[in-house]
Formats: structure tokens, sequence, C-alpha cells
């Protein structure tokens, strides 16, 4: 099929559509560049001490690369601009609320932001301890039904596991039949107790007793 193009004309712009169209030459237009996403729900407290972190979800639909910035970044904080995330761990000297903080993401053309938000830097709390009293008879006779003569004191185990115990204490007198075990925080414990001998000798361990402490 045979066509003709009229490229007559005063103007220079008719021209150039004209040798387009003559050449074959194709005429492209830009896509529209879609903005990146950006979501994510940071903590808004601290304790001075503990390990503060938040990294928001980003990304873009034209794959086009992405950078992160903030403001109002708080001062015990560190900021990655290629992945968004914030973190640090406060010292005493943080303790106070930091406002208006706020994380945006660009993909060099748009900018999206999450709602600005705070973070309270509050004192680390000391953990709730209680103290456990334990009592118990003295053995009288070794495992073969003879006489003990050299009961010398008791090992008491304890833990938070039933059958493991990761804490003892020594008790150096075998006249001494109760012991208290403090600064137990808040968990359910389980204890044992050994005798011992003059000569070393450990009995096998006691009836296994439990307490929850709230």
């Amino acid at each position: 099929m045979n066509f003709t193009v009229n490229c007559s004309g005063r103007f220079p712009a008719a021209a150039v559509l004209c040798a387009a169209l003559y050449f074959g030459h194709p005429v492209i237009a830009s896509a529209a560049n879609t903005a990146p996403t950006i979501s994510g729900s940071p903590a808004t407290t601290a304790t001075v001490g503990n390990a503060y972190s938040f990294q928001p979800k980003a990304s873009d639909p034209d794959g086009n690369k992405l950078t992160f910035r903030i403001r109002q970044k708080p001062g015990w904080a560190t900021f990655s601009t290629t992945s968004g995330k914030l973190s640090g761990a406060p010292s005493a000297a943080y303790v106070a609320t930091y406002s208006n903080i706020e994380i945006s993401v660009s993909d060099g053309i748009a900018t999206r932001a999450l709602p600005k938000f705070s973070i309270k830097v509050a004192k680390a709390t000391a953990p709730t301890t209680s103290e456990v009293t334990l009592s118990w008879s003295p053995p009288t006779r070794n495992v073969d039904g003879s006489a003990l003569t050299n009961l010398a004191g008791y090992q008491i185990h304890y833990g938070k596991t039933p059958g493991q115990y990761a804490y003892s204490l020594a008790v150096g007198s075998a006249h001494i039949t109760s012991a208290v075990i403090q600064n137990l925080e808040t968990a359910t414990w389980y204890f044992a107790i050994k005798a011992v001998t003059s000569a070393g000798a450990h009995s096998d361990f006691s009836p296994e007793l439990r307490k929850t402490l709230l």
C-alpha cells in the first residue's frame, strides 16, 4: 500500500513531525512514574539500656532505587538511608519523649512518608523479686539402713525447669534445717536438697518441691 505525506506548511514543528512519519520513526511517550509505598507501626516506647528497633516496609512498583530519610531523629538512635531502619539503645541521659519523628521514602521522583510518631524513653524498672523459705528434716540413716553418723550439711539446688537446677546454695551445718532463698524473680521455681557427709559424699535428690512466685 502506498500513501503520500504532505509536509507543506510554514511551521518547523510540522516539518519535524512529517519527517518522523516519512522515515518511519516511532514516537515514544515516557510512562508515568508510580510513587513508592511505605508501611509499618513503630513502637512508641523504649527502655533505658534495652535495644529499640523499627524496620519499615517499602517497595516501588517501577523497581526504582529507594532512599530513606528521617526528620526529628532521636539523638540516641541511628538511621539507615538504604533500609530505613531506626535503632539504638538509649542511656539514662536520654529519658524523655521524642516527638514528630517522620520516616519517608523516595524513588527519586516521588516521596511517601509514614505518619509522624513519638518515642518515650523510660527508666528501666527493677524486676520484682521474692523469697522462698525451705525447711526439712535431717536424714538419720544411709541408703543401706545403717545409722548416719557423719552428716555435715546440705546442698540446696533450684531452678526454673523441673529436674534442672541452675543454682545451688550450700548449708554448712547438719544442725540447720531451714534456709531462705532470696532474690527470686517472678516465675515457677523448683527445689531439691541433697545431704552431704563429712567425707564429701552426697545423697540422692530429695523429692522436688515447686513454688510459683507472682
